[in-house]
């Protein structure tokens, strides 16, 4: 076998790779072509997994898969499901433990739960209601607005950008939990008309409620002096100036101060996603 240091390339239009029967590489005015030995088809080529921060890199069947998934399981990270329970399938960690993050898609490839790689616009498709640090929809399309874990999944085609003059809600459980946010956002152009705080079970430690869209630049919506979480009652704010911006628009998160070991109910939002003239 003969091994030529300084080959830099042939005349030919055709390479064939393992003789005279071995697939070939064909110069083509757009690129290179993979052809089987009679350049009468196309053949596959194998290539890694994109890095994800290389713009050039191919990528693979894999790597398309990856980007826009029916998640079929969900876990806490602290009990993770072991590897090969479901395989051939992704799953989404609600809640970090363990070396799994909130927020993650991995894949069982049933020999491990393998970490996906995610970017912006990075698609998923819920099954069931997923609940924990990251909660999610039952049937719900989502897109990663960030590249960076928990990756703000964002709700998507909720119809949201229509219904001119409807008012719609968003409601959120509320507990001891320093924060709770809405999986559902408001956008931009909507008008925020009213917060109902509902007090189910009295709060302690003189325990403060404060609701806002959490923006660019939150918009507080109820401030805290707007409620009393020490009692059991539904506190109403009509909502004076609610216009949603591009700077402001976001979720919904209730912040519960002061460490309560007590306390529960309810914080709903109207909002109207456009209004009529």
């Amino acid at each position: 076998m003969s091994v030529y240091k300084n080959l830099i390339g042939t005349m030919k239009g055709l390479f064939h790779i393992g003789g005279p029967s071995g697939n070939v590489i064909k110069n083509a005015s757009d690129g290179v072509d993979i052809r089987n030995a009679a350049d009468t088809a196309f053949q596959n080529a194998s290539v890694a997994q994109a890095s994800g921060v290389v713009d050039e890199h191919a990528i693979n069947w894999l790597d398309l898969r990856d980007a826009n998934v029916l998640v079929q399981f969900s876990f806490d990270g602290g009990s993770a499901p072991a590897a090969g329970t479901n395989t051939g399938t992704y799953g989404f960690c609600h809640t970090s433990g363990g070396s799994y993050t909130n927020g993650q898609i991995y894949y069982d490839d049933g020999a491990a739960l393998r970490a996906t790689k995610i970017h912006v616009g990075t698609r998923i498709t819920t099954g069931s209601a997923i609940t924990g640090t990251v909660s999610l929809n039952a049937n719900g399309v989502y897109a990663a607005h960030s590249s960076t874990a928990p990756f703000s999944w964002t709700l998507k085609g909720d119809g949201m950008a229509g219904g001119t003059g409807i008012v719609k809600t968003i409601e959120i459980p509320i507990d001891t939990s320093a924060t709770k946010s809405s999986t559902s956002s408001i956008p931009d152009g909507a008008e925020v008309l009213r917060v109902s705080t509902k007090i189910t079970t009295p709060y302690d430690n003189g325990a403060t409620v404060e609701v806002l869209v959490d923006g660019t630049s939150d918009l507080t919506i109820q401030p805290t002096d707007e409620n009393d979480p020490s009692a059991a009652n539904m506190y109403v704010s009509d909502v004076e100036d609610g216009a949603i911006t591009s700077s402001n628009e976001g979720v919904v998160t209730v912040n519960i101060a002061n460490t309560p070991s007590t306390g529960a109910g309810s914080v709903v939002v109207e909002f109207a996603p456009t209004t009529l003239a």
